[in-house]
């Protein structure tokens, strides 16, 4: 007879956005609470002939390095002994819980390989004396060439969220998996290359199912009628500070319900179930082989939308960003290789740009600021590692108008496209939606500009209009010029803008954050210069990765995949090594480069279908209704998860009152992308770093007023979260019990 596997997986970060680096409420005491709760129940079950065993995902550079050593050493010792006797299994996550999806390749295989063993015996292997080679990726991150360079440096298997609530993988991307399959490893293939997958599930989804009890006994009642002809196995990872794992002090009969009741609840349900055996990720692939081949082309994350924009849509996640990139471009100074490496490597931990929404920690934006200046110091100004092609080009400033051109005598096809001026700037390209309302620029200037730099030709419009939000403390400006080079092909912008400051009166309520910060809720969505590319119908992505490869994926995978996505009020799939672009597959679109070293993030360009047409929206954040998972279950877990957790708010607050300046080129072209069109738009992204400009910032983000004090912090533990989780619970529990 086939069995319900069921694992249970631990992701184990002590270094967070939204808390800070201290052994309290404020820190990770939570995390070692919790923690030490889960070890002490796994131990009393087996204490009891119960054969649980848990899946440790542990980040290896702050938390088995710094933060457990010195405050949790019992943790460390207590997991190693529970690896040896009891059959825990750690796994990888990635040695700096890094921005996986967005990594070169040097900077992956070394992340991944530091997580195995390393020089401050800080490895999975060097700590527990054992290790799978399978990787849960921090948030999920993945962009389809990896599959290869996983599988080049030693990984068999990927834990990538299958999940019926919006903080997931893939479930969106492909057709709803028949249960078979969606609890069964599945062979990931993009081009010549495949890569295991485990479907992987959080708390929401045993909401969705009603409890892991009733989801185990719902797939063994479809393998004994024969609709499901093999074992499964469900994984459930979540992060190992989480409530849900500890349990939640509700009164009575609250306490007794499904999913209240912590690890202790979860494994007392499944305890004597006589066809549910307890297992892990790497044991179960050791006798049960991927059931079904699938593909998707889209770069993927956990965050807000499922995707990207949690950590790249703020103008904090910009500026740092952006450093690294200036890094990556940077020759090191002599002697000094490896150290400025490590320092990059730690700079590209997700914690340095979310999840956390709006904002980050105070304290952990300082950490990421301090960190990026220390890494920069150790590069050699003014050199380029970058390839010879891309260095041909070169950033400048000709009568307040950047610009970033090829250098004298590199000239391509002159074709200036004028016509496009009216498609890509109208009255409504650039808003600010404000307490229900859409703002506007006002008193828009125009002047017509004609200059000439380094050997060309340009010319084309300054725009300057005030931005102007209600109940303002301080107003706002945008400085645009958008203009046409002689002997190029594209319509090219810089653009100056200084958002507007309003009043910041509120907190982020919730039980684990301490941001130590205040802000004005009433910001929704910011679009500095929207783009409307026609219908979305038919339209393909084009976008690059830090690996350098160019993929592809089609809007209308969206619809195919669940018909009830055929509008998308925000979704970001697409890492942005310096490009994006837009296709029609009759031919003809754009590439949309930005100027890396001047401001980029991982994804810079969230984008939108609405009314049938594709909107993209570059150094913006759009924010609207999560897309519907297509589920087996309730659908419960996701409703309940829009209203409850604070990571699907807008990111828009985190624009009151900062700066920012960013180039774009556009690049048109009538088919296919011609070689020439990926050369412009390469060159122009990759340019070169302005003399003395390496620790220029051009992205500003305003910092938090009176950061040092706790009275944030006072107010976001006064109890607000245990009522909201009640009343959360409350609302569902007819549906749950009826599940």
């Amino acid at each position: 007879m086939f069995k319900v596997h069921v694992g249970f997986g631990f992701h184990v970060n002590l270094y967070h956005s939204f808390r800070e680096d201290t052994n309290d409420q404020k820190g990770f005491a939570g995390d070692i609470r919790v923690i030490r709760h889960i070890i002490a129940v796994l131990n009393k079950y087996n204490a009891a002939g119960i054969p649980v065993k848990a899946t440790w995902d542990f980040e290896n550079a702050f938390s088995l390095e710094e933060v457990l050593p010195v405050y949790a050493p019992d943790i460390i010792e207590n997991v190693r002994v529970r690896v040896k006797e009891r059959g825990d299994e750690p796994i990888l996550m990635g040695y700096n819980n890094g921005a996986m999806g967005a990594l070169t390749r040097e900077e992956l295989e070394a992340s991944v390989k530091w997580a195995v063993t390393n020089e401050k015996a800080s490895g999975i292997l060097d700590v527990f004396g054992k290790y799978e080679p399978v990787l849960r990726p921090q948030e999920i991150m993945f962009s389809p060439s990896q599959a290869l360079s996983y599988s080049e440096i030693g990984i068999d298997a990927l834990c990538l969220y299958y999940s019926s609530v919006p903080f997931d993988g893939f479930r969106t991307l492909v057709p709803l998996l028949p249960e078979k399959f969606a609890f069964n490893p599945l062979n990931y293939c993009y081009k010549d290359s495949k890569i295991t997958i485990m479907p992987t599930y959080n708390n929401g989804d045993l909401i969705d199912f009603g409890s892991i009890k009733s989801l185990a006994k719902k797939l063994h009642n479809k393998q004994k009628n024969g609709e499901i002809d093999a074992d499964v196995f469900i994984f459930i990872n979540m992060d190992a500070d989480s409530e849900f794992w500890y349990g939640y002090n509700f009164p009575f009969p609250l306490s007794k319900l499904p999913n209240l009741c912590g690890i202790d609840g979860l494994v007392g349900e499944l305890a004597g179930l006589p066809f549910v055996e307890f297992d892990t990720p790497g044991n179960y692939l050791k006798t049960h082989r991927p059931l079904k081949d699938i593909t998707f082309t889209f770069d993927i994350a956990d965050g807000n939308f499922d995707g990207y924009s949690s950590w790249s849509e703020k103008p904090f996640n910009r500026q740092i960003w952006t450093r690294i990139d200036r890094a990556r471009a940077l020759k090191p100074k002599k002697g000094f290789e490896k150290e400025a490496f490590l320092k990059r490597i730690r700079l590209l931990s997700t914690t340095h740009f979310g999840l956390s929404t709006p904002h980050l920690n105070t304290r952990r934006e300082k950490k990421a600021l301090d960190l990026s200046r220390e890494m920069l110091s150790l590069m050699e100004p003014g050199s380029s590692a970058a390839q010879e092609d891309q260095s041909r080009w070169t950033s400048g400033e000709t009568d307040g108008i950047r610009y970033c051109l090829p250098k004298s005598g590199r000239k391509y096809k002159d074709d200036s496209h004028t016509a496009a001026f009216g498609h890509v700037f109208s009255a409504k390209s650039q808003r600010i939606q404000y307490r229900g309302r859409e703002f506007n620029m006002e008193n828009v200037k125009q002047t017509e500009i004609g200059l000439k730099a380094a050997d060309y030709n340009i010319s084309g419009f300054l725009y300057e209009a005030e931005i102007n939000l209600s109940s303002q403390i301080e107003g706002g400006t945008y400085r645009h010029a958008l203009y046409t080079v002689q002997g190029l092909d594209g319509i090219f912008s810089s653009l100056k803008i200084k958002y507007p400051y309003t009043r910041e009166d509120a907190y982020v309520f919730n039980e684990i954050a301490a941001l130590q910060r205040m802000q004005d809720d009433g910001w929704t969505e910011v679009c500095p210069y929207e783009i409307c590319a026609g219908p979305a119908k038919g339209a393909i992505i084009i976008k690059r990765n830090y690996e350098g490869d160019i993929s592809e994926y089609n809007i209308d995978d969206f619809s195919a995949a669940d018909p009830l996505n055929t509008e998308i009020d925000s979704f970001n799939h697409q890492v942005t090594n310096g490009f994006v672009g837009v296709r029609r597959a009759g031919g003809g679109g754009f590439l949309l480069a930005a100027q890396k070293q001047i401001a980029n993030s991982m994804a810079f360009c969230p984008m939108r279908v609405r009314d049938g047409n594709l909107y993209l929206n570059p150094f913006g954040t759009y924010y609207g209704k999560q897309r519907h998972h297509a589920t087996h279950g309730s659908g419960l877990g996701a409703r309940i998860a829009v209203y409850s957790a604070p990571q699907f708010f807008p990111l828009a607050p985190s624009y009151n009152g900062a700066c920012e300046e960013f180039m774009l080129g556009i690049f048109p072209f009538k088919e296919e992308p011609e070689s020439g069109i990926w050369e412009q738009a390469a060159g122009f992204c990759e340019g070169s770093i302005p003399q003395n400009e390496t620790m220029k910032d051009f992205c500003v983000p305003r910092m938090a007023v009176n950061a040092d004090t706790d009275a944030g912090c006072k107010k976001i533990t006064a109890g607000i979260p245990v009522k909201l989780q009640a009343r959360v619970m409350l609302n569902g529990i007819k549906s749950i019990l009826g599940a």
